[in-house]
């Protein structure tokens, strides 16, 4: 027979060996775990606590083996990877052999949250986020530090390209209607857009019967104890025809006593021939102001004479009203003749005597002229003063401030516009038309109206924030919103104040519609991964989802090295490899044992490429070194872990000389006082009676 066959018969009857010996000794093993760990409900899982079937050993089986049978040793491991240790599934009575039994989960506080990506920097400096779950997954409570959700930010400037506009305006009677520049865009931009904004647009509209009037302000109240307005124009825009009702365009008022300050002038007359020329003083100001001004009237200038003969006479001013003195006055308008030179050789006649007026109660009104017939066919007029001069009251009989006219439709030729708004962020500012010129014009003026301009403005500090809508109460008992942009608009900087983004919210029960899944498993040798469900979702919903979870899928398994496949798959019965039993087996003896050897036969859904991997790891892998034996009857430190590799090499026969011939005690303790007692039965003088020659039971 050749050697070649012989080492595979050989390693078939050691498989066999190995299984019988094990299976024999599954009960002594469950005393063990049960002495090890007394009262742990764990006891009852029996064999399945090591074996998925005899003599086939589950991960944890396999740990177990690997350390030298020492359960302590394995204790800190999760070996079926279900997230609980060997030792918590012992303490709370599951099996560490199967994922499918594990500890339930305690309730775990939230420590954290996970986030949305940051928004793009925004033009205020500031970018956000918002918080999409609490961490860790399926935890409770709100996490003790909140949530951040801004953080400042710069970016570079962006180039307007556009604008932002208002709402049009009603159609004028001019056939425009307007609407102005709120902003550039994109927000936050930099300079003017290339392209002009289109503030106006023809539009069209039926006629509208006028129905009331916009008028102007009131005047102040006049010392006649009445005040005036005008109309500025019929009401809606764009109406035709005159309102049914009269304008009420005087009212009773108490005039208030205003000091006068100043003066309003004449026009200077010709220079005269004595190079001065005058003015005279029309009234005072503001108008029906009282008392006299602190300074004096300039009523003459130098001026430069014009060369003609000498003058003969004067040109006088009207005489004034007669004072209270019995005097009244007038002044030299001019030298006669016209553009003469020198001074007459008679003296002016300046003042004369006069009989003054008896102030009385005042009785009539002194009138501007008629204004311009307006578009409503009425023209208007104000009050100047009551008459007699210097009365007192107010009279009787109303002022007739208005009159029905008929006037010529005249051409609009310009426009009447707001003020200049202040300007922009864009630079630019905006107005827009009140009325066309002159007022009760027709058609559209031939200019378009200059309805924006270029404009300079200081930086405008940013002190507050433009936010969006709060989010739906989260099941942290939160809701969230984001900052849509700094104000006032167009400011610059961050706001001295931070952003509000959170706040507390209650929210009812939501339906949980779907799931919440762990990361799926390494894809197993069956080639299907699993995953578990962590949780349900929306975060905080009650019942159960409608749809039913998706918890295994296939895969491609990763290539497993040789050394590995031959731990999961060979050492429970040959070993650890380094102390394989079967070293320098070959594909095709590994091949044939498959075949051949009844206990070896599960083995045969392993493919080619891993056969050929365990056997290069059987020929590459270098045994240790035997560990060193006990010097004067002392073993060394961590003899404990390395004597079975010792005995492997040597046998027990340099054990008995401190441990006795039956290796139940000499100088030495027992073996059994950790090994299973019974001494060794099995004929193979090792000091054990599982049926190998490892010294110790399996």
């Amino acid at each position: 027979m050749s050697s070649r066959k012989l080492l595979v018969i050989l390693l078939a009857v050691v498989f066999i060996i190995g299984a019988v010996g094990s299976a024999g000794a599954s009960s002594s093993y469950v005393n063990s775990f049960s002495s090890t760990y007394p009262g742990s409900a764990t006891a009852s899982f029996g064999c399945s606590i090591c074996h998925t079937s005899a003599p086939t050993r589950n991960a944890y089986g396999t740990a177990f083996g690997n350390a030298g049978h020492n359960y302590k040793m394995i204790e800190a491991q999760d070996s079926d990877g279900d997230g609980a240790t060997n030792i918590t599934e012992i303490n709370a009575g599951t099996n560490p052999g199967s994922s499918a039994s594990k500890p339930p989960s305690a309730p775990v506080a939230c420590t954290g949250y996970t986030y949305s990506a940051w928004s793009a920097c925004g033009s205020n400096g500031q970018q956000t986020r918002t918080v999409l779950s609490n961490t860790p997954a399926g935890c409770t409570g709100t996490p003790a530090t909140p949530a951040v959700l801004t953080q400042a930010c710069s970016t570079g400037p962006v180039a307007c390209t556009g604008y932002n506009y208002s709402a049009w305006s009603a159609c004028g009677s001019n056939g425009q209607q307007t609407r102005t520049v709120i902003s550039n865009a994109p927000a936050g931009c930099t300079g003017t857009p290339a392209t002009p904004a289109v503030l106006t647009q023809a539009c069209s509209t039926g006629p509208v019967a006028c129905t009331g009037y916009n008028y102007s302000a009131w005047s102040a109240c006049g010392s006649n104890g009445q005040q005036t307005r005008t109309v500025v124009s019929n009401a809606p825009a764009g109406c035709t025809g005159a309102p049914a009702t009269p304008a009420v365009l005087t009212q009773a008022c108490t005039p208030s006593t205003i000091a006068c300050t100043g003066y309003f002038y004449s026009a200077w007359h010709p220079c005269s021939y004595d190079g001065q020329q005058t003015r005279t003083v029309a009234r005072n100001i503001p108008a029906n102001c009282t008392g006299t001004p602190a300074t004096p009237p300039v009523l003459t200038q130098a001026c430069t004479p014009p060369i003609i003969g000498g003058c003969t006479g004067y040109t006088y001013s009207a005489w004034s009203a007669c004072g209270s003195n019995g005097q009244q006055t007038r002044t030299v308008v001019s030298n006669t003749p016209g553009g003469c030179t020198g001074t007459p050789s008679t003296a002016p006649v300046l003042a004369q005597a006069c009989t003054p007026p008896t102030t009385g109660a005042c009785t009539g009104y002194t009138y501007s002229a008629w204004s311009a017939c307006g578009s409503n066919g009425q023209q208007t007029r104000t009050v100047l003063s009551n008459l007699p001069a210097g009365c007192t009251g107010t009279p009787a009989t109303p002022a007739v401030l208005t009159q029905a006219c008929t006037t010529a439709p005249v051409a609009c030729a310009g426009y009447a516009y707001s003020a200049w708004s202040a300007c922009g962020s864009n630079g630019q500012q905006t107005r827009t038309v009140l009325s066309n010129l002159p007022a009760g014009c027709t058609g559209t003026p031939a200019t378009p109206a200059v309805l924006t301009q270029a404009c300079t403005t200081a930086p405008v500090a940013c002190t507050g924030y433009t936010y969006s809508a709060w989010s739906a109460c989260g099941s942290n008992g939160l809701r969230t919103r984001t900052v849509t942009a700094n104000t006032p608009a167009g400011c610059t900087g961050t706001s001295a104040t931070p952003a509000v983004l959170t706040q507390a919210c209650s929210t009812g029960p939501v339906a949980c519609t779907g799931y919440t899944y762990s990361a799926w498993s390494a894809c197993g040798s069956d080639s299907q991964q699993t995953r578990t469900i962590v949780g349900t979702t929306p975060t905080g919903c009650t019942g159960t989802p409608s749809t039913i979870s998706v918890l295994t899928q296939a895969c491609t398994p990763p290539t497993t090295t040789g050394t590995t496949l031959y731990m999961q798959r060979c050492s429970a019965c040959h070993g650890s490899i380094q102390r394989s039993q079967v070293r320098g087996a070959t594909v095709s003896e590994i091949r044939d044992a498959i075949e051949n050897v009844r206990d070896m036969r599960h083995l045969r859904f392993l493919s080619g490429a891993r056969i050929r991997a365990i056997a290069s790891a059987l020929v590459t892998t270098t045994p240790p070194p035997p560990p060193p034996p006990p010097s004067d009857g002392v073993h060394p430190d961590g003899w404990l872990n390395q004597h079975p590799d010792f005995v492997d090499r040597n046998g027990t026969s340099s054990c008995k000389v401190c441990h006795g011939d039956t290796l139940q005690g000499g100088t030495g303790p027992s073996c059994y006082s950790c090994h299973r007692s019974g001494g060794d039965d099995d004929g193979d003088d090792d000091g054990d009676d599982d049926g190998d020659d490892d010294g110790h039971d399996d």
